[in-house]
């Protein structure tokens, strides 16, 4: 005996078939689209803030994002040329390019992978400007315009990206 599909059965198993394959396409996007919000929900976003207080100068490398910062790679530039690692002594050779004094200065540098938790803070380049006159004011100033630093970073998912200050 042979089994034969009323043009109702054929079009009921059609349907099914469709909305099988519609719910399949749509579980495939959701599935994208879930980890497309994953990864954002836990992206870092480092900025930096320049403090300028009659007795302080510094650059200030902030985590504005959701998620840890892996600090992977420190450069520092004068006047657009990059100097030595500061691992190396770049720190100094910047300060020396620019005719600072390397005296009550704080400054930063990476050993090895450093992480920056979301909302937090590390100071790059602090100078102690206390007791400094207006004139010493404006000349420090001018001088860290001279320096840029540049950071390498990545996200928990090995995403690369790069925050670079525009003058300390």
């Amino acid at each position: 005996m042979e089994s034969k599909l009323s043009d109702s059965d054929l079009i009921l198993s059609m349907a099914g078939t469709f909305t099988a394959v519609c719910a399949l396409a749509l579980s495939i996007y959701e599935g994208r689209q879930a980890r497309q919000h994953d990864r954002l929900s836990v992206r870092p976003l480092l900025t930096f803030q320049h403090d300028k207080r009659p007795d302080t100068r510094a650059l200030i490398l902030k985590n504005k994002g959701l998620g840890p910062a892996i600090l992977k790679r420190l450069q520092l530039f004068v006047r657009g040329n990059r100097v030595t690692d500061p691992q190396d002594g770049g720190w100094q050779e910047v300060f020396h390019s620019v005719g600072i004094s390397s005296g009550f200065v704080e400054y930063f540098y990476l050993v090895g992978d450093d992480i920056l938790d979301s909302g937090s803070e590390r100071i790059v380049l602090k100078f102690d400007s206390s007791g400094y006159s207006k004139e010493r004011l404006a000349e420090l100033d001018q001088a860290m315009a001279l320096i840029t630093a540049n950071f390498e970073y990545e996200s928990m998912y090995g995403e690369r990206f790069t925050a670079q200050s525009r003058g300390v």
